[in-house]
C-alpha cells in the first residue's frame, strides 16, 4: 500500500492522505484502488475489455466522480502519462505508465 498526500476527485473535492492499493481485475491487468478497503473512494483505474494497456500500464478514468484523479496520480508520482488513449463510450480513457509498485 502506498499514501498519497492529496488527491481530488469529482473535480474539485481534495481528500488528504489517500491509501492505494493494488489489485488486479479477472483478466490480470492491474487495478488501483483509492481509500482504504473498509471506506473507499473509488477506484483509479478502468479496466477497458479488448484493450489491455501496455505492460506496466494501466488505464486511467478521469471523468465523472474520478475527475482530478489523473494530475493527482501524476503530482504524487504514481504514473506518468504515456500519451496514448482509448474512447470508452463518450469519454477518454488515459494510459498511464506506473512508477511504483505493489511493495513501495
Amino acid at each position: 500500500m502506498i499514501r498519497i498526500p492529496e488527491v481530488v476527485m469529482n473535480g474539485n473535492v481534495t481528500y488528504h492522505d489517500v491509501e492505494l492499493r493494488f489489485g488486479r481485475y479477472h483478466n490480470g491487468c492491474i487495478a488501483l484502488a483509492l481509500g482504504p478497503e473498509d471506506d473507499p473512494l473509488g477506484v483509479a483505474t478502468v479496466n477497458l475489455i479488448g484493450s489491455p494497456p501496455a505492460e506496466g500500464c494501466v488505464w486511467i478514468k478521469d471523468w465523472s466522480e474520478n475527475e482530478g484523479v489523473l494530475v493527482s496520480l501524476v503530482m504524487a508520482g504514481v504514473i506518468a502519462r504515456t500519451g496514448r488513449t482509448a474512447t470508452t463510450g463518450y469519454v477518454i480513457a488515459h494510459e498511464a505508465q506506473l512508477l511504483v509498485g505493489e511493495d513501495d
